[in-house]
Protein backbone atom coordinates (compact mmCIF):
# COMPACT_ATOMS: atom_id res chain seq x y z
CA UNK A 1 0.00 0.00 0.00
CA UNK A 2 2.36 3.35 -1.36
CA UNK A 3 -0.33 5.82 0.82
CA UNK A 4 -2.76 4.83 3.60
CA UNK A 5 -6.49 5.47 3.18
CA UNK A 6 -7.50 8.66 5.39
CA UNK A 7 -10.10 6.18 7.49
CA UNK A 8 -6.99 4.05 8.36
CA UNK A 9 -4.69 6.59 8.80
CA UNK A 10 -7.67 8.61 11.54
CA UNK A 11 -7.76 5.39 13.36
CA UNK A 12 -4.03 4.78 13.80
CA UNK A 13 -3.78 8.23 15.50
CA UNK A 14 -7.13 8.29 17.20
CA UNK A 15 -5.00 7.13 20.61
CA UNK A 16 -6.82 8.06 23.80
CA UNK A 17 -3.96 6.52 26.33
CA UNK A 18 -6.28 4.55 27.92
CA UNK A 19 -7.92 1.76 25.10
CA UNK A 20 -5.90 2.80 22.47
CA UNK A 21 -1.96 3.32 23.12
CA UNK A 22 0.97 3.94 20.81
CA UNK A 23 4.81 4.61 22.05
CA UNK A 24 7.26 5.31 19.22
CA UNK A 25 11.14 5.19 19.13
CA UNK A 26 13.15 7.42 17.78
CA UNK A 27 16.35 9.19 17.48
CA UNK A 28 17.27 11.82 20.11
CA UNK A 29 19.55 13.40 18.03
CA UNK A 30 17.78 13.93 14.80
CA UNK A 31 14.75 16.48 15.23
CA UNK A 32 11.59 14.60 14.74
CA UNK A 33 10.88 16.20 11.06
CA UNK A 34 14.23 15.17 9.71
CA UNK A 35 14.13 11.40 10.50
CA UNK A 36 11.72 8.37 10.49
CA UNK A 37 10.75 6.94 13.56
CA UNK A 38 12.82 3.98 14.36
CA UNK A 39 9.37 2.02 15.04
CA UNK A 40 6.54 1.73 17.34
CA UNK A 41 4.04 -0.30 19.46
CA UNK A 42 0.48 0.32 20.21
CA UNK A 43 -2.78 -1.83 21.52
CA UNK A 44 -5.98 -1.07 21.01
CA UNK A 45 -7.98 -3.03 24.02
CA UNK A 46 -10.90 -5.11 22.80
CA UNK A 47 -14.48 -4.18 22.99
CA UNK A 48 -15.79 -8.08 23.37
CA UNK A 49 -12.85 -8.67 26.24
CA UNK A 50 -11.89 -5.09 28.10
CA UNK A 51 -9.14 -7.29 29.55
CA UNK A 52 -7.52 -8.30 26.30
CA UNK A 53 -5.55 -6.08 23.35
CA UNK A 54 -4.66 -6.33 19.94
CA UNK A 55 -0.90 -5.22 19.65
CA UNK A 56 1.59 -4.42 16.94
CA UNK A 57 4.97 -3.74 17.12
CA UNK A 58 6.72 -2.97 13.77
CA UNK A 59 10.68 -1.54 13.51
CA UNK A 60 12.77 -0.26 11.08
CA UNK A 61 13.83 -2.71 8.50
CA UNK A 62 17.58 -1.51 9.19
CA UNK A 63 17.14 -1.88 13.25
CA UNK A 64 15.96 -5.29 13.28
CA UNK A 65 17.45 -7.73 15.18
CA UNK A 66 18.69 -5.18 17.78
CA UNK A 67 16.24 -5.52 20.66
CA UNK A 68 14.36 -2.46 19.84
CA UNK A 69 10.92 -4.27 19.26
CA UNK A 70 11.72 -5.91 22.46
CA UNK A 71 12.07 -2.57 24.12
CA UNK A 72 8.81 -1.56 22.94
CA UNK A 73 7.06 -4.35 23.32
CA UNK A 74 7.79 -4.65 27.02
CA UNK A 75 6.72 -0.98 27.09
CA UNK A 76 4.32 -1.46 25.91
CA UNK A 77 3.36 -4.69 28.05
CA UNK A 78 3.93 -1.86 30.98
CA UNK A 79 1.12 0.48 29.84
CA UNK A 80 -1.10 -2.58 29.33
CA UNK A 81 -0.60 -3.90 32.71
CA UNK A 82 -1.55 -0.20 34.20
CA UNK A 83 -4.36 -0.35 32.16
CA UNK A 84 -5.65 -3.65 33.84
CA UNK A 85 -5.12 -5.60 30.67
CA UNK A 86 -3.85 -8.98 31.09
CA UNK A 87 -3.43 -10.39 27.75
CA UNK A 88 -2.41 -9.10 23.88
CA UNK A 89 -3.72 -11.06 21.09
CA UNK A 90 -1.61 -10.89 17.73
CA UNK A 91 -1.57 -11.79 14.19
CA UNK A 92 1.41 -12.86 12.80
CA UNK A 93 3.31 -14.14 9.19
CA UNK A 94 3.71 -17.47 10.26
CA UNK A 95 7.04 -17.07 8.43
CA UNK A 96 8.28 -14.47 10.85
CA UNK A 97 10.28 -16.41 13.43
CA UNK A 98 11.76 -13.20 14.69
CA UNK A 99 8.70 -12.05 16.24
CA UNK A 100 7.52 -15.64 16.77
CA UNK A 101 10.81 -15.88 19.02
CA UNK A 102 9.53 -12.46 20.66
CA UNK A 103 6.14 -13.40 21.25
CA UNK A 104 7.52 -16.57 23.02
CA UNK A 105 9.81 -14.00 25.04
CA UNK A 106 6.87 -12.20 26.04
CA UNK A 107 4.47 -14.87 27.10
CA UNK A 108 6.99 -18.44 28.11
CA UNK A 109 5.64 -20.94 26.40
CA UNK A 110 3.18 -19.17 23.42
CA UNK A 111 1.79 -21.27 21.16
CA UNK A 112 -0.94 -19.90 18.44
CA UNK A 113 -4.20 -20.23 19.18
CA UNK A 114 -5.16 -20.72 15.58
CA UNK A 115 -3.33 -20.81 12.03
CA UNK A 116 -4.68 -19.99 8.99
CA UNK A 117 -2.84 -19.69 6.08
CA UNK A 118 -0.23 -17.77 6.25
CA UNK A 119 -1.18 -16.33 9.49
CA UNK A 120 -1.15 -17.38 12.95
CA UNK A 121 -3.08 -15.75 15.75
CA UNK A 122 -1.32 -15.80 19.40
CA UNK A 123 -3.11 -14.54 22.91
CA UNK A 124 0.02 -14.24 25.03
CA UNK A 125 -1.11 -13.58 28.89
CA UNK A 126 1.18 -10.48 30.03
CA UNK A 127 3.27 -11.15 33.01
CA UNK A 128 3.48 -9.63 35.86
CA UNK A 129 5.29 -6.30 36.29
CA UNK A 130 9.02 -6.87 37.09
CA UNK A 131 10.31 -6.49 40.42
CA UNK A 132 12.59 -3.40 41.32
CA UNK A 133 15.31 -6.47 41.61
CA UNK A 134 14.56 -7.66 38.18
CA UNK A 135 13.75 -4.56 36.04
Amino acid sequence: MPRLPETILGRLLDVDEWNHVAIAAESAAVAPREGDPFGAARFIRLAAAPHAAEAAVVVADHLQRRGLGRLLLRALGAAARERGITMFRAEVLAVNVGVTALIRELGGDARPVSVGGAVAVYEVPLPDAPSEEGA
